[in-house]
């Protein structure tokens, strides 16, 4: 699973300007989450988000093909808990 965040890091980076990449770094670092810190970058255009939605879909599809049933079951709870917690 950390092979497929770190193959996802590089999509995004392969994506963005320096300067975007810059602010996507102290966005994750601060939330420690791909979709809060992709949403924090400025002036992305239509096709970067494309890009980068399609990138994250597909390492979702990655790390569920790795998952065990009861593993994907409680990666949903984490991830329920985390976005209760940013409200």
């Amino acid at each position: 699973v950390q092979d497929i965040f770190q193959d996802l890091r590089g999509d995004i980076d392969d994506i963005l300007t320096d300067a975007q990449q810059a602010q996507f770094r102290a966005a994750y670092q601060e939330a420690q989450d791909f979709r809060t810190a992709a949403a924090a970058i400025d002036n992305l255009t239509n096709d970067q988000k494309a890009q980068i939605r399609a990138a994250m879909q597909e390492s979702r599809g990655e790390i569920s093909d790795v998952l065990t049933e009861d593993q994907r079951a409680e990666l949903r709870a984490l991830l329920q808990d985390r976005r209760q917690n940013r409200r």
